[in-house]
């Protein structure tokens, strides 16, 4: 789909053919044009066998993304979740726990632009069950600030036990 509007949500919506074969949705590599989130909530609560979800490309706001995790939170079926988000605000991240707190919720994977040291503490704070969040860096992050985050995202994702962790162990004593 070139692009997504309200009035194409609205029409897949009342697709009840569709509601109950649709399990995987990701609205990904495609443009959104003029579609709100309160629209994209409706499509997707429309959709009662929805298993894995994920939206990229798409920029969404400290509330649009606290209110598209709410519902997501609320979908039982739902399995795996992968969101582009531009800034990890504590509010984005707090948000974000929702969903790791979610018992049907066994994959997050979280791509972002940039990572804010208070957003990566308030997801880690929240992670509930280790290997269930995912942090991926975007291409605009400096290298250098990826360095200092993946010990902090291999904790996380691998638990504190991992090689990753310890990067002093991994540096050449020698140079």
């Amino acid at each position: 789909m070139t692009g997504l509007t309200d009035a194409h949500a609205e029409d897949l919506c009342s697709a009840h053919s569709l509601q109950q074969l649709l399990t995987d949705l990701r609205l990904s590599d495609c443009k959104l044009i003029n579609v709100s989130v309160p629209g994209l909530r409706r499509f997707i609560q429309n959709y009662n066998n929805l298993q894995h979800f994920g939206l990229r490309h798409f920029r969404l706001s400290e509330e649009e993304v606290e209110d598209l995790c709410s519902t997501l939170c609320t979908m039982q079926t739902l399995r795996s979740v992968k969101l582009t988000v531009d800034r990890l605000t504590e509010r984005c991240a707090a948000s974000l726990n929702l969903l790791q707190k979610c018992d049907n919720v066994s994959s997050l994977q979280v791509t972002c632009n940039m990572q804010l040291d208070s957003g990566m503490r308030v997801l880690q704070e929240g992670e509930r069950n280790p290997g269930v969040l995912k942090v991926t860096k975007r291409h605009v992050i400096p290298d250098v600030l990826w360095a200092l985050m993946v010990p902090v995202v291999a904790h996380m994702v691998c638990g504190p036990r991992h090689p990753l962790c310890h990067p002093a162990d991994y540096i050449n004593k020698d140079s």
